[in-house]
C-alpha cells in the first residue's frame, strides 16, 4: 500500500502505480477499492487514506455523475473511474437494460470506507465536511426511488447487484441504503445537526422491506436467488462489511450460517477476496477454525510468490519480476506470468 499511494495522491486504479496494458486500465468502484482500504486502519496508517481525500477534493464530479434531474441533492459513482472520479452517469434504479445497468450504490459503499477512517481518527471536521454531506446526497439518490408496497414496507426498483444480477430490492442496495440512513442519524446527533430529512432517514429505518433470502439464506434480491458461483459477496453486506445485521440474534446467525455456506458451496467463480471475505464472516460468528480454512485456501490457491524467489535442485534463485504491476497475482513459482 505504501508504495502504491499516499493521502494526497489518487485511489488505487487495477495497476497502482505501475502501468502496463491491461483491459482493467481504471478504478474500480464497486469493491476493488473498498477491500484495498481496509488494512490501513487496523495497521494505523492514515497517511495513506487517499479515498477521504479524493471523495472531498472531486466531490463536484460526484454530483456530475447522477443524471441532471438530480444533481441538486444526489450523488453517485459508477463502476469504473480514473482519478478524478468522474464516471459515466449512473442509470437510475428501475433502468432494465443490459446495455447499461443501474450499479447504484458503489458511493455509499465507499463511503463505508471513509467513515471506518473518520472512526479511527474521531476527526468530526472530516465528519461534517466530507462524509455526512456526501452521505447525505448518496442516500438521496435512493430515495427518489423508493416506493410503499401493497405490504406497506418501502421497496427499490430494480437495481444492480455488482458481477451478478438485475433484482428489485437488491440486497446490494438495501443493506447500504439501511446502513446509510442509520450512520445519518448518528452523525448527525453527534454533530447536533438538526436535519429535516431525519424523519425519512427513521421512516426508511422501521419499514424498508426486509432483506429477500430463501431456506438457502439471502438471495440477490426479489425473486433472484443465489443459483451460480459467485466470487463477489455483495449480496451480503448486511452482515459484512456493514454490520447491519447482528449476529448476537439467534435468527440473524441462522441467516448468516447458511447464506455464507450457501455461497462458497458454488464452485468456479471463486477468487482470493471471496476466502478473505468468508474468513471474516467466520470470524463474525466465532468460528476460528472455519475461518483459518478459508485463509488457508486462499494462500494455496490464489496467491504467488511476489518476488519470484524458487527453489530449483537445492538452490534458491531470485530475479526480477517480468510482470511487477499483477498486484494481486505475480508470477508463478518458476517465473512465468
Amino acid at each position: 500500500m505504501a508504495s502504491a499511494t499516499r493521502a494526497g495522491r489518487p485511489v488505487i486504479g487495477t495497476c497502482a502505480e505501475w502501468l502496463e496494458p491491461t483491459s482493467w486500465p481504471a478504478t474500480w468502484w464497486n469493491l476493488n477499492v473498498q477491500l484495498e482500504y481496509w488494512l490501513i486502519h487496523a495497521t494505523r496508517h492514515p497517511e495513506l487514506d487517499s479515498v477521504s481525500r479524493s471523495l472531498d477534493l472531486y466531490r463536484d464530479n460526484l454530483m456530475l455523475n447522477v443524471p441532471d434531474a438530480y444533481r441538486a441533492d444526489s450523488a453517485a459513482i459508477g463502476r469504473t473511474t480514473q482519478e478524478d472520479l468522474r464516471s459515466a452517469v449512473v442509470v437510475v434504479p428501475g433502468t432494465i437494460s443490459k446495455a447499461a445497468l443501474p450499479e447504484t450504490g458503489n458511493l455509499t459503499w465507499v463511503l463505508h470506507d471513509a467513515w471506518l477512517a473518520y472512526r479511527h481518527s474521531m476527526d468530526d471536521a472530516q465528519l461534517r465536511g466530507v462524509i455526512y454531506p456526501l452521505l447525505r446526497r448518496a442516500v438521496n439518490f435512493y430515495l427518489h426511488f423508493l416506493t410503499e408496497g401493497a405490504d406497506g414496507r418501502l421497496h427499490l426498483p430494480t437495481t444492480f447487484s455488482p458481477e451478478y444480477a438485475l433484482a428489485p430490492d437488491c440486497n446490494y442496495d438495501l443493506a447500504l441504503l439501511a446502513w446509510g440512513c442509520r450512520t445519518l442519524l448518528d452523525a448527525s446527533d453527534r454533530l447536533g445537526i438538526d436535519d429535516p430529512l431525519r424523519p425519512q432517514w427513521t421512516d426508511v429505518i422501521h419499514r424498508l422491506v426486509d432483506p429477500p433470502q430463501g431456506s438457502d439464506g439471502l438471495w440477490i434480491g426479489a425473486g433472484v436467488p443465489l443459483s451460480s458461483s459467485h466470487r463477489h459477496y455483495s449480496h451480503m453486506l448486511w452482515f459484512y462489511p456493514l454490520h447491519v445485521l447482528d449476529v448476537g440474534d439467534a435468527a440473524n446467525r441462522d441467516l448468516l450460517e447458511r447464506s455464507l455456506a450457501h455461497w462458497v458451496g458454488f464452485t468456479g467463480a471463486l477468487q482470493g477476496y471471496t476466502f478473505t471475505g468468508a474468513a471474516s464472516m467466520s470470524a463474525m460468528l466465532g468460528n476460528g477454525d472455519q475461518a483459518l480454512t478459508y485463509l488457508n485456501t486462499l494462500l494455496t490457491s490464489s496467491s504467488r510468490p511476489t518476488r519470484c524467489t524458487a527453489s530449483r535442485a537445492g538452490r534458491s534463485s531470485r530475479r526480477r519480476c517480468p510482470a511487477p504491476s499483477r498486484c494481486t497475482t505475480c508470477c508463478s513459482p518458476d517465473g512465468a506470468a
